[in-house]
């Protein structure tokens, strides 16, 4: 088991992880930043209209994945997150699945 620190710097390669308490099948990933082009028919175009036809930037952030649930969230830590010594490295290769 490892502490943030060095969970961070797994998921910043790509790398996912999760604290050893969390049931399997959630963990953390990170999410690269992107620009996209905002149309009408889409959340963020419908709740701000004023965006229509412009592009906007996606800023990079960390995800938590919940398999069980086909969700993901950004990830709020709690202080316990960021201090615990009980992450783990759950998968080493992601991207090549």
């Amino acid at each position: 088991m490892i502490g943030f620190s060095r969970a961070l710097e797994h998921l910043l390669q790509g790398v996912r992880v999760a604290r050893s308490g969390w049931p399997q099948g959630r963990f953390l990933i990170v999410v690269p930043g992107s620009t996209f082009a905002v149309t009408a028919d889409r959340p963020v175009g419908q709740a701000a209209p004023q965006l229509v036809g412009r592009t906007v930037s996606y800023e990079p952030h960390i995800d938590v994945v919940d398999l069980a649930a086909s969700t993901l969230a950004v990830w709020h830590p709690t202080g316990a997150d960021l201090l615990a010594q009980d992450w783990l490295i759950t998968e080493l290769f992601p991207h090549e699945h």
